[in-house]
């Protein structure tokens, strides 16, 4: 028998909410496996005390970077 991930809604301020979406745009993912993406790779990072953020963030684009950026005025 297989396990069901269970659901389990999540409230998020509005910022935290556009980051997320940001992200999941950005690494071709739903917000959900997005967010289930960063759990995992926290988790793996703690029991094996390496850098995860290279699994949780597969574009190498920080998270502050914004998609967009205006053109540097010359």
């Amino acid at each position: 028998m297989t396990k069901r991930p269970s659901a389990y809604p999540v409230r998020l301020p509005a910022d935290l909410k556009d980051w997320l979406e940001t992200r999941s745009i950005r690494n071709f993912r739903s917000m959900n496996a997005e967010l289930v993406a960063m759990l995992t790779a926290i988790r793996e990072g703690e029991k094996t005390g390496s850098g995860f953020e290279k699994f949780a963030n597969p574009s190498g684009i920080p998270g502050d970077t914004r998609l967009f950026e205006e053109a540097a005025h010359a």
